[in-house]
């Protein structure tokens, strides 16, 4: 996003600025209110507050809970390289273990939603189950048939809290198949448009509207679509343009949106932008400077790429941004990874004291070491893992904190359900 603005900047710290911008040009702006190419300023959203959050000067740590008292420090050795923990992980780190039984078992863990004391998991069998917070099964949602009230696909749901409504995307039937929380489908939504074979994910917004995020295809312009919730959920507008047009079918997985409660965060390719949805639009909320160059249209339109992704090495060997990759959110906090020329960087940003830190990306050697997460609850980062792999012994640990890990393994077998692990940054 390349902009011209007069601004009137306020120093809240050294790490953040909030900005009042004016746009005078917007070259890549992320909304499109029609089905042309051509983007389209809106004259009521002209004024926006952007926070910068500047990559060099956010305070690196090497830890796995934050802060930590010096006395728990120690240095482990993991695939060569000498990394300083904090020796009491435990202490940030929740282990719920999924009930086994035949009518729960599941697969490798797809998506996770938590509201209140409920978990709503789907796998990769297509089956939707609920579990409580000590990892007790309830109940499922939907069952894949050929009956009228079945669904024939599962290829996404989501949540609306508020409601308590659970809303499952049925590709195959080209509708959205609507239930409440115990699984008794209320409704069966039509879900006809232009983008229903080219959406992988769907997101229920606030207001009732549906965003759907659109596979990175040949002749794919755009990342997001919004879903007119007083239509029919067809297209009301389109948002955050591919920078590169895609000649190859590329999928994507859920870890460039996160939503909690009434904010709903998003990247989009080879950007250091994270928008937000706000009012029916998705707007930029958030940008990383670091030593990186910013990618502007004029460096992606100099080559001819098949796809975003086969630019990603050149971009980066000549000294350019790649952008924000992943990005997970609680209540408070925003954790995001972010490469700084060479190096992969985990952002864990305070959006309530607007500070943050940052720490080199781990290995993923050691499963309790924080990352590859998969949902978030409100003051929680979720990770699931196999039965199989929480089994085996975590890198780097011994003395007390092995002994409390065999205490959590007791009666696991290595068929069982995932293990979800529960991450609580500390401020």
């Amino acid at each position: 996003m390349k902009l011209n603005f007069a601004m009137f900047r306020i120093k809240l710290n050294k790490s953040v600025y909030i900005i009042s911008v004016l746009y005078t040009v917007l070259l890549w702006n992320c909304k499109n209110t029609g089905h042309s190419s051509d983007l389209r300023i809106n004259n009521d959203s002209l004024f926006n507050r952007l926070i910068i959050i500047d990559l060099d000067s956010l305070e690196e740590k090497d830890l796995v809970t934050y802060p930590v008292r010096l006395e728990y420090l120690r240095k482990i050795e993991v695939g060569g390289s000498v990394f300083e923990v904090a020796d009491k992980w435990p202490d940030s780190v929740e282990i719920v273990k999924l009930e086994t039984a035949q009518e729960c078992l599941m697969g490798v863990v797809k998506r996770i939603y938590v509201v209140d004391s409920l978990l709503f998991i789907s796998d990769s069998n297509e089956k939707l189950f609920v579990f409580d917070r000590s990892g007790k099964f309830r109940n499922t949602i939907g069952t894949l048939g050929r009956g009228n009230d079945e669904l024939l696909s599962m290829v996404d749901f989501c949540v609306d809290a508020l409601k308590r409504n659970v809303y499952v995307f049925d590709l195959l039937r080209k509708k959205i198949f609507k239930y409440d929380f115990q699984g008794h489908l209320l409704d069966k939504l039509r879900f006809e448009n232009e983008v229903v074979n080219h959406t992988s994910h769907i997101y229920w917004m606030p207001d009732g509207n549906i965003v759907a995020e659109l596979d990175y295809f040949p002749g794919s312009n755009y990342h997001y679509a919004i879903l007119d919730r007083n239509n029919d959920y067809q297209v009301k507008n389109y948002a955050c343009p591919y920078g590169i047009p895609s000649t190859l079918p590329v999928a994507f997985d859920h870890t460039m949106q996160s939503c909690r409660g009434d904010h709903c965060w998003m990247l989009t390719l080879l950007s250091d932008t994270i928008y937000r949805y706000a009012d029916g639009e998705i707007v930029p909320a958030m940008v990383v400077k670091s030593n990186a160059r910013p990618v502007t249209a004029e460096v992606l339109f100099r080559q001819n790429w098949e796809t975003a992704f086969h630019a990603d090495a050149d971009l980066l060997r000549w000294g350019y941004s790649t952008g924000i990759s992943k990005i997970w959110a609680t209540d408070r906090f925003l954790y995001f990874t972010y490469r700084d020329m060479k190096d992969w960087y985990v952002v864990c940003w305070d959006r309530i004291a607007c500070k943050g830190y940052k720490y080199k990306q781990y290995p993923r050697g050691n499963i309790f070491m924080p990352g590859g997460f998969i949902a978030t609850c409100a003051d929680a980062f979720i990770g699931a893992v196999s039965a199989l792999d929480f089994l085996t012994p975590p890198e780097g640990v011994g003395g007390k904190e092995r002994a409390q890990w065999k205490e959590w393994i007791k009666g696991i077998q290595e068929d069982d359900n995932p293990i979800l692990l529960l991450y609580y940054v500390r401020k």
